[in-house]
């Protein structure tokens, strides 16, 4: 995921899956605003990957702070 702008990163950014299935609510990806560094260009980055508990269809909501920035569905394989 790309965020632009100067102050978007300088709050907590927190990704929610929710399961479409089960209505599952799990924290996905979750970092504080410490340590951020320039990477190729751009002024912050945060290295990442994400795991899912389950197949099927997810909505990712992504948060800075307390405020929804915005909101993705994946669909999830399972690993093989």
């Amino acid at each position: 995921m790309a965020f632009l702008g100067k102050d978007t990163l300088t709050q907590p950014f927190k990704v929610i899956g929710i399961s479409k299935k089960t209505n599952e609510n799990v924290t996905v990806f979750e970092f504080g605003n410490s340590s951020l560094a320039p990477n190729n260009g751009a002024d912050h980055h945060i290295p990442s990957s994400m795991d899912l508990p389950n197949a099927g269809k997810w909505k990712l909501e992504v948060y800075f702070g307390e405020k929804l920035f915005g909101k993705i569905i994946v669909d999830v394989t399972e690993k093989k």
